[in-house]
């Protein structure tokens, strides 16, 4: 139940941020680090400007660092999470391989023992919790979530806590997770292990985003980094090579276009850049012709039970997937004389973002959430196709998602907040 109420609390820290065409800072304090010449969706440049309105009591900044805090104060007193904690093992007997449920199947109530499950989309079976998804993205959000703080103040600290955190899950030969995802979403009663769940990996992905951050700091060495990258090595190689992982990256929704991400941030962290250049070179026709049609909408998001939810969400990681692409200089924003299906898919989302149209899809929870997400993309789009819409826009969403983490990870400036200096609490 700890994991259950810290990753709900966490949820606003899935921070994605924006890469602008600029070229990075060379260095970031503090403390100083390098950065690779491959730019990732962590936009350094969005955290430096960050941190300076922080330091200068910008309330467009010290309002979401301040919520930050807070989740982070909480992270702090967390155990680090291990794939060893989980109540049953895997069926190949190895603890330190992960495995997670699917999490929308549910016992048949009319069948003996409740097997085999049944699916009920959008429906989260609590069962879920006993397995390592929850484990693992608690893990991943709260090492962010440290590194972010460590960046943002400077204190060893949380870089320390992020340390420890990351060497139990990967790097421990005791506690380590094993560089696979054989069982992830297993069905009872129908498989053990389903190519589905490799969804599921785009949240250790996301670490090599900011481990780089973690650099210069006394408790993380040039050893725990070479160790931490051999693993995310080992792990792109069983995403090429294994059925599972060229079963997902065959998929032609969400599943997909996760799939296309994770491959692309591997292939560049890991320096294997003939893989990411293929990738990239895919995603025009794998996802946007086939995904996205001239309305801008997502037919086979739009069959969920959570139909916005999935749409933001698939978008989420065609951009990232975008953004990446632009290392290669494969711009997938300006096809089809600058009308890229990118763009048509997030101009048909933001009027249902604003409030404007009601959605006419099934979506049988609260499209908060991934409203506050629409800041991601509609932060990508002003960088792309710079139009007073999206400006208009990122300043309705930032003005109602004040504390949002997005704000200090994008280059969203249009908090009309912004300026407003928040005096220090004597």
């Amino acid at each position: 139940m700890r994991y259950i109420s810290f990753i709900l609390t966490v949820l606003l820290l899935i921070i994605i941020g924006i890469n602008a065409c600029a070229p990075q800072p060379e260095s970031i304090s503090p403390p100083a680090t390098t950065i690779s010449v491959f730019n990732t969706v962590l936009n350094h440049k969005a955290l430096a400007q960050a941190k300076s309105g922080i330091e200068a009591r910008d309330s467009l900044y010290v309002i979401p660092f301040q919520l930050l805090e807070f989740q982070v104060g909480e992270a702090m007193e967390l155990s680090p999470p291990s794939v060893m904690d989980k109540e049953n093992p895997p069926p190949s007997g190895d603890m330190h391989d992960y495995t997670s449920m699917g999490p929308y199947w549910w016992p048949d109530p009319d069948a003996k023992g409740g097997l085999p499950y049944i699916r009920r989309d959008g429906v989260v079976n609590p069962e879920r919790a006993q397995f390592d998804k929850v484990p693992g993205a608690t893990m991943a959000e709260a090492v962010r979530a440290f590194i972010l703080m460590y960046y943002f103040t400077g204190d060893e600290k949380y870089a320390q806590k992020a340390t420890e955190f990351l060497k139990v899950w990967f790097l421990n030969p005791k506690t380590r997770m094993n560089p696979n995802l054989n069982y992830g979403q297993f069905i009872p009663g129908r498989s053990d292990g389903r190519s589905v769940g490799i969804i599921e990996s785009r949240n250790f992905v996301f670490l090599t985003e900011y481990e780089p951050l973690l650099k210069s700091s006394t408790y993380w060495t040039d050893a725990d980094h070479e160790q931490f990258k051999s693993w995310m090595t080992e792990f792109l190689d069983w995403l090429l090579t294994s059925e599972l992982g060229q079963e997902e990256q065959a998929r032609v929704n969400n599943h997909g276009s996760w799939c296309d991400y994770q491959l692309l941030a591997l292939s560049q962290y890991c320096g294997n850049h003939e893989v990411g250049r293929e990738v990239a070179a895919s995603i025009q026709g794998n996802r946007l012709e086939k995904q996205i049609e001239e309305s801008g909408q997502q037919p086979e998001e739009l069959e969920r039970t959570k139909s916005y939810s999935y749409s933001v969400f698939n978008l989420s990681a065609l951009v990232r997937s975008a953004i990446l692409a632009d290392n290669y200089d494969i711009d997938l924003s300006h096809h089809n004389g600058g009308n890229s299906a990118l763009k048509q898919a997030i101009d048909y989302l933001i009027p249902y973002a604003l409030g404007e149209k009601n959605w006419e899809h099934t979506q049988i929870s609260s499209m908060d959430g991934s409203n506050e997400k629409m800041i991601f993309l509609l932060a990508y789009s002003q960088s792309k196709w710079p139009d007073e819409r999206y400006k208009l826009a990122l300043k309705n969403l930032s003005n109602t998602y004040p504390e949002s983490a997005y704000l200090l990870t994008t280059q969203a400036f249009v908090n009309t907040n912004s300026g407003q200096k928040i005096e220090e609490k004597k």
